[in-house]
């Protein structure tokens, strides 16, 4: 399959030579019987939607159980955007949309797949991590919060944003917390569109690196210390610092690190920074690149640092670490398909160019189920793509913990099940070393793995985080076009 970056050449002549890129979004998962809606975007070569497009584009269903409109149509006072409604799945399954516009070669355009099921959590997407005008970074890039939310909303199709300034902006100018506030509580929709309230606040290597605060509150102060040391774009204030002002205030908060890898600020998880009732989340991957190894496949702005500064050092470590993806975006366009002028970062070495994303399962959507979600890491990472992931460990859920009896000390039974318009491969990691792999079969697969050596020889013991023994698996997914996709773990002790 053509990468998201190539598929922006596809749409040709029609087009008057421009660069497109058709957007299709479903739910995720829906309910057998239930109405639901496909939303589309005809963005063009700069990730905005194409206000002069419209027309009539074809549609198809990847399985007659799937009851949908026969085509889109864009009309003149649209601006870019369509909506169809009335979309049902007849049975469970997995299901998925095809397009057809006029002039595009190769294959024709996909939505993301939906989950047809009777029960269960629904799952969401977002981008928690945009810049805006505020962050006083890449100002001649950025735009304001209010674009922040509309783009993420309308354009990118998100179900969730936040825009997480730099506390060196948010601090500059009197009031800049305050319309950061306003524009939060303003965009929060609950059933319709979430936003969470957040700043970034940045931490010199050997303090802490790069983290994100989020509260599930429309009303909360931002951090800051009138210091020199608190100066510049790497304050030499410790994480701890930090969380203690924040447990002073009582507030409900996450604090999630990013781009911990990073050679210039990284986050040494060897640092006596631990946080596990309110740091329960990594954000794996973002715009800058990746943060899962050392040794991985995926480059991170400035290089990389040696120090045990990964996601997967900090699980050998003991921290109990979930993950999502984000896009940390200085174009203050959460979740587009494709770089926004990629080579102002220096992405010639990147093999991907995306944004990331963040998938939460919750039961509705709105910011309190969301946020507790992301405190029991019931989220998974994703560059772009919108995979449905399913994932257990003898039952217990992506993001749990359990204790093994005496059956599961001897032998343990992961299974899941991966929904996607595309064809994947599925990894199974166990204490970071790969034990299987298999292959996609159609829109829906369901897979399980077994793991017979016993408990006792396969746990870590005596990590600086978590001296009892234990052991975690994860699942990491290959998908179309390089993208990518990370379960956050299950962990089990003997």
């Amino acid at each position: 399959m053509p990468s998201y970056k190539e598929q922006f050449s596809r749409f040709r002549g029609k087009f008057d030579a421009e660069s497109h890129f058709l957007h299709l979004v479903i739910p995720s998962v829906v309910r057998p019987g239930e109405p639901f809606a496909l939303r589309a975007v005809m963005m063009d070569a700069r990730g905005m939607p194409d206000e002069q497009y419209a027309g009539r584009i074809p549609l198809g269903a990847s399985d007659p159980a799937l009851k949908a409109p026969d085509c889109i149509d864009f009309t003149p006072d649209g601006l870019g955007m369509a909506r169809v409604d009335g979309l049902v799945a007849d049975r469970e399954g997995a299901f998925y949309l095809t397009a057809e516009p006029e002039g595009c070669p190769g294959a024709p355009p996909r939505s993301n797949a939906t989950l047809a099921r009777p029960a269960g959590p629904r799952l969401w997407w977002g981008d928690t991590h945009v810049h805006t005008t505020l962050s006083n970074c890449h100002r001649d890039q950025c735009k304001d919060p209010e674009f922040c939310y509309w783009y993420g909303r309308r354009v990118a199709l998100l179900d969730f944003c936040a825009a997480a300034d730099h506390l060196r902006g948010i601090h500059a100018e009197e009031g800049n917390w305050d319309e950061i506030k306003d524009a939060a509580r303003r965009h929060n929709a609950p059933g319709e569109f979430a936003t969470f309230l957040a700043f970034e606040s940045s931490h010199a290597r050997g303090f802490g690196g790069d983290n994100n605060i989020y509260y599930n509150a429309d009303e909360a102060e931002h951090f800051w210390r009138d210091r020199e040391d608190m100066k510049g774009i790497a304050p030499k204030v410790g994480l701890d610092e930090l969380w203690a002002w924040l447990d002073e205030r009582g507030l409900p908060y996450l604090s999630i690190p990013h781009h911990t890898g990073r050679a210039g600020k990284y986050r040494d998880f060897e640092d006596p920074f631990h946080n596990p009732d309110h740091e329960t989340v990594l954000e794996i991957y973002s715009w800058w690149g990746g943060s899962e190894g050392r040794h991985d496949d995926l480059y991170l702005k400035g290089g990389k640092t040696d120090r045990k500064a990964y996601w997967r050092d900090a699980l050998e470590l003991g921290y109990r670490l979930g993950v999502i993806g984000s896009s940390d975006t200085h174009h203050t366009m959460p979740g587009t398909p494709f770089p926004v002028n990629a080579e102002n970062y220096g992405y010639g070495q990147h093999r991907l160019n995306c944004q990331g994303v963040a998938a939460v399962y919750a039961d509705e959507l709105e910011r309190g189920q969301l946020f507790a979600s992301l405190l029991e890491r019931r989220c998974y990472a994703s560059t772009f793509w919108r995979p449905v992931l399913e994932f257990s460990v003898n039952g217990t859920q992506m993001g749990g913990q359990a204790e093994a009896d005496a059956g599961s000390r001897a032998c343990r039974r992961i299974s899941g099940a991966l929904v996607s318009e595309r064809d994947a491969r599925i990894a199974l990691f166990r204490n970071n070393e790969r034990l299987a792999e298999t292959r996609t079969e159609g829109a829906l697969t369901r897979f399980s793995f077994t793991d017979d050596e016993p408990l006792e020889s396969a746990c870590i013991r005596g990590a600086a985080r978590n001296p009892e023994p234990f052991a975690f698996y994860y699942l990491k997914v290959l998908g179309p076009g390089d993208q990518m996709a990370w379960s956050s773990p299950v962990w089990i002790s003997p």
